[in-house]
């Protein structure tokens, strides 16, 4: 045999394996039903995702978040571990985030969204009309059952 024929001999025995490889032998025994797939749930509407009642709970976790993004920023200028530029460059990002927060309806709503006005002003950590804007919203929180809690970086004992 030559070697041109073996080449095609290699080949259509290839073809052929990989051609019959998910064929099986015909039994009298019969396959088992295969298992119903789960119906997939459908899609919230947009009116479902925008129209829920946000908790408390969670808008105080959002609330947390933006006071601790502070607390942290505010502690690395305090403690020289970022400069001057660096600390406006995540007070310009803060203040961003507070205004693009999505907050819902729940009873410490209406103190979000009065700091979120208040922060269109910006988000300095000394501002007075800021500090009670947000004092107002961890009142709120803990009237609603809720809790404010910050994370500190380990350098800061955390």
């Amino acid at each position: 045999m030559n070697p041109r024929s073996r080449h095609f001999s290699v080949v259509l025995l290839l073809a052929v394996a990989i051609g019959t490889a998910g064929c099986t032998i015909a039994t009298d025994t019969p396959s088992p039903a295969p298992s119903p797939v789960a119906a997939e749930a459908p899609s919230p509407s947009p009116a479902d995702m925008f129209g829920r009642v946000a908790s408390p709970d969670w808008e105080c976790g959002q609330f947390s978040a933006l006071e601790g993004i502070e607390f942290r920023t505010r502690w690395e200028h305090n403690s020289g571990k970022i400069d001057d530029a660096a600390y406006a460059s995540r007070l310009d990002a803060l203040q961003d985030a507070w205004m693009y927060a999505v907050f819902g309806d729940s009873t410490v709503t209406p103190s979000l969204r009065e700091a979120q006005r208040v922060a269109a002003d910006g988000v300095d950590p000394d501002d007075p009309a800021f500090l009670a804007a947000k004092g107002a919203v961890s009142q709120a929180c803990d009237a609603a059952g809720s809790i404010v809690s910050m994370g500190a970086l380990p350098e800061m004992g955390g």
